[in-house]
């Protein structure tokens, strides 16, 4: 039997129905997480070569009271942020048929003490793929979510083209 939820939320019937069934049992070598948070942001960006809408996109699974992670979820989620890592930006159709460049910026871990962020005496921001943990403010936290950071680096970042390509001159 996989374990039941721990953080006071209601299960869910497809929860209750996979937990209980023997088939699915975690001693099967099946491992369930729940994501926390899949954090998007819908951009529009104007250069020199026209006009791009941007869709910037993170998963992001949150521990309070500084609880660290389970040993699955630390193996599932590095293993994505590298198989993520591998193509971090293309071009993607949106239901609506718009085209947009979605840039995928990984997995994160977000870790603070207490129940309650805005009561915190410590944040933290893991990123996989560095194996960095850096201490942060609601204020970085604030612009990491906005996409105004680079969640990776946490240094400022714009929606720039760094290798685009110069618009083709008609020739007649």
């Amino acid at each position: 039997m996989t374990t039941q939820r721990r953080d006071g939320l209601e299960e869910t019937s497809f929860a209750r129905w996979t937990r209980s069934n023997s088939t699915l049992d975690s001693k099967n070598g099946l491992a369930v997480l729940d994501i926390d948070r899949i954090w998007h942001r819908y951009r529009s960006h104007v250069d020199k070569l026209g006009a791009r809408k941007l869709l910037h996109a993170m998963l992001i699974e949150e521990k309070s009271n500084m609880a660290e992670l389970s040993l699955d979820q630390l193996e599932t989620l590095w293993i994505m942020s590298q198989a993520y890592d591998k193509r971090a930006e293309w071009e993607a159709d949106t239901p609506r048929g718009e085209k947009v460049v979605f840039r995928w910026w990984g997995c994160y871990c977000l870790q603070y003490s207490g129940s309650e962020i805005m009561q915190a005496d410590k944040i933290y921001w893991g990123n996989f793929t560095t194996r960095i943990k850096k201490r942060i403010t609601l204020q970085v936290l604030e612009n990491i979510l906005l996409f105004n950071l680079n969640p990776q680096t946490l240094k400022t970042r714009d929606d720039r083209r760094h290798h685009a390509q110069h618009p083709q001159l008609p020739y007649g």
